[in-house]
């Protein structure tokens, strides 16, 4: 159970760094026009 709460945290991690980054990005290149 550990191990899967570990994946599972792992992952949601990464996505939410990847959507914060796209957010960003998009944000950025929308400011810039």
């Amino acid at each position: 159970t550990t191990a899967v709460t570990m994946t599972a945290a792992t992952v949601t991690a990464a996505t939410v760094t990847a959507a914060t980054m796209t957010a960003a990005t998009m944000t950025a290149s929308t400011s810039k026009g």
